[in-house]
């Protein structure tokens, strides 16, 4: 049996489609649960979390997606408490990869 070029690209495309589909059923849902109060870890870049102090939960923080906004804190180990830093921070539900502290 002969398959042309032209069904290929066909079957490829729909594959794609398919692929596309089923990884964007994730965009903007929850990966973890977490309240007001919360302390939170915040996906930045690859390798790079930053946490942040949950101050108020959103169902569309920006371009219709649900997160949260809040204000950066430190970690200091030796003191084993949280210090804010004064800065603001925002995030969609799917860059939040933990909880470092409940309220």
């Amino acid at each position: 049996m002969k398959v042309h070029s032209r069904k290929i690209r066909q079957i490829i495309k729909s594959e794609l489609n398919e692929s596309r589909v089923r990884h964007s059923s994730l965009y903007g849902r929850r990966h973890v649960s977490y309240d007001v109060g919360d302390i939170i870890a915040k996906r930045e870049q690859p390798g790079r979390a930053i946490l942040v102090l949950v101050e108020h939960v959103d169902p569309d923080v920006k371009n219709g997606r649900p997160g949260f906004e809040g204000t950066v804190v430190i970690f200091d180990p030796t003191t084993n408490s949280y210090t804010q830093t004064g800065d603001d921070m925002s995030g969609y539900d799917d860059q939040v990869i933990r909880i470092a502290r409940r309220k």
